[in-house]
């Protein structure tokens, strides 16, 4: 049986792992827009299951900590701001469980390059040989 962490970090990097394990090498990078909530409630509500785990991952993505601040950019939220999108990193895998989330100010959230910054920055700080695919590119979900 695994020893169970000793230190926050420890536990984050256990997490990224299992993530790692789950994902295969092949993530999926979604940026929730505030006005698409409602169809993602509505795919969560008629029993799909995808849906209803991004759904719980951004609602904990909106409840920002103390001191939190946007991914892209160093603004930084006040107590009761609500972030202008949700960045939700999954295993491309129909049964991911594990993912990390991460609030965009409304700024960034509006930048037509959003989605090259978000990727950017997991580039730098997480996946360095990371690429982008179009979902036309991506093999079928599922493990080997």
């Amino acid at each position: 049986m695994p020893k169970p962490p000793d230190t926050e970090d420890e536990a984050l990097l256990a997490s990224i792992r299992e993530m790692d394990r789950e994902a295969q090498g092949i993530w999926c990078l979604q940026i929730v827009m505030l006005p698409d909530l409602a169809q993602l409630r509505a795919a969560a509500r008629s029993g799909d299951e995808d849906a209803r785990h991004r759904l719980i991952l951004v609602d904990l993505a909106r409840r920002l900590p103390p001191g939190a601040v946007c991914l892209v950019c160093p603004h930084k939220f006040d107590p009761e701001e609500v972030p202008g999108a949700v960045v939700l990193l999954t295993a491309n895998h129909p049964e991911a469980r594990l993912g990390i989330t991460n609030a965009l100010c409304r700024p960034c959230s509006r930048s037509a390059d959003r989605l090259e910054r978000v990727s950017g920055v997991y580039r730098q700080r997480l996946f360095h040989d990371m690429r982008m695919l179009s979902v036309g590119e991506l093999p079928e979900a599922g493990h080997a």
